[in-house]
């Protein structure tokens, strides 16, 4: 089922397993103009394929980073039409989307300045693009941190508290070892600051529904070292 979450910005939950625990993910739709954005695809059956559908064609699919990509070619198979954006080196990791067009800073022409992308720098192995919806002042992101307050059952308790990822909006251990150059993602995160962002959603836990800057330094705080390096060497 759709949720609205602002003017023409809409989240879709799927209570994605991990291990055995209830990880959760979460797809976004996005209206432009009179097309519709999709963010991050979940499994879209038909009742859910009818609330897309009343408000536009699907004309695009974005696979934001190199893990978000199980239910794309379902959401293809569904959407023949619409077009593919995909973080470069997903058609390595995924050779059946090897016809994606790479996302990059800059947005397509079509999708109408409604969306700004910014790449997340310093992580490889994620290559996570998030997105900045102005008009509802909103970061659309999967993977950027998680905000998983209060996990469902025992073993999604243990498991999430062993791989440090319950409690306030974090990073996880994982993540963090992922991070290969400290100071272009903390400059990353130092240029979402600057952006008209006060939502943010993730895919992974709940959505930050106000305060958005403040939860970006928060969660960021464990690269301040390294931005005050980077801002030195300038």
């Amino acid at each position: 089922m759709l949720q609205p979450f602002g003017p023409n910005i809409w989240t879709a939950y799927h209570p994605q397993k991990l291990l055995g625990a209830t990880l959760g993910t979460r797809m976004t739709v996005v209206k432009i103009d009179d097309a519709v954005w999709l963010h991050s695809a979940i499994p879209i059956d038909d009742a859910l394929a009818d609330e897309i559908a009343a408000i536009g064609p699907v004309r695009w699919i974005v696979a934001p980073n190199l893990w978000h990509h199980l239910h794309v070619e379902a959401a293809r198979a569904r959407y023949p039409d619409a077009a593919l954006f995909i973080a470069s080196g997903l058609e390595q990791k995924n050779r059946r989307l090897h016809d994606g067009e790479a996302l990059t800073s800059v947005a397509p022409p079509a999708w109408n300045d409604a969306l700004r992308p910014i790449p997340i720098a310093g992580i490889p192995k994620m290559n996570e693009h998030v997105f900045v919806h102005a008009e509802s002042k909103t970061l659309i992101s999967s993977d950027l941190f998680f905000n998983i307050a209060k996990p469902d059952g025992w073993w999604s308790k243990t498991l999430m508290w062993m791989m440090r990822m319950s409690g306030p909006p974090r990073h996880s251990m994982f993540f963090k070892s992922c991070v290969k150059d400290p100071a272009a993602t903390a400059a990353s995160f130092a240029e979402l600051t600057r952006q008209p962002i006060d939502k943010i959603i993730i895919a992974h836990g709940d959505l930050v529904t106000s305060g958005g800057i403040d939860t970006l330094r928060a969660v960021s705080a464990w690269l301040a070292p390294h931005q005050r390096s980077t801002k030195a060497a300038a």
